[in-house]
């Protein structure tokens, strides 16, 4: 999923609700993707120690409650480090949502394809799509 796409799922559901948003995460986990020319990816301790950082930040000025919406399965791993940094500030609560794995959406998906993933219909919406683009000729710079 586009990170312009989380972002106005992010704003969608917390407008009504006049809680703030911060901006999506540029970067994640994504080592699969290093082969192809411009593809960036973090290492778990980066990953987690940029969380972690956001989450301390937050905290200190007063936020107690936080929802961290995933929008890329290869960052699922930073689960753990919500676990660990709760049993350090108990007086936060801390969510953790695979936005795909929601009751509704997750029941869409097995109704329409199971097998939906990466490129398929599940992560192409009206709003994501470039007119006119070229797919490209290339094939990843490295296997």
């Amino acid at each position: 999923m586009r990170l312009y796409d989380l972002n106005w799922m992010q704003l969608e559901a917390a407008e009504p609700l006049g809680v703030p948003v911060l901006p999506p995460l540029n970067f994640g986990m994504t080592p699969s993707f290093l082969a192809y020319p411009g593809g960036v990816s973090l290492r778990v301790q980066t990953y987690v120690a940029l969380l972690r950082d956001v989450l301390d930040s937050l905290l200190r000025q007063g936020f107690r409650r936080f929802l961290l919406v995933n929008g890329h399965g290869g960052n699922t791993p930073a689960l753990g480090l919500v676990r660990e940094w709760l049993a350090d500030n108990p007086q936060a609560q801390v969510r953790f949502h695979d936005w795909w794995q929601a009751p509704k959406v997750w029941a869409k998906v097995q109704a329409t394809d199971p097998v939906a993933s990466h490129a398929s219909w599940m992560e192409n919406f009206p709003w994501t799509r470039l007119p006119g683009p070229k797919p490209p000729q290339t094939s990843p710079a490295c296997a």
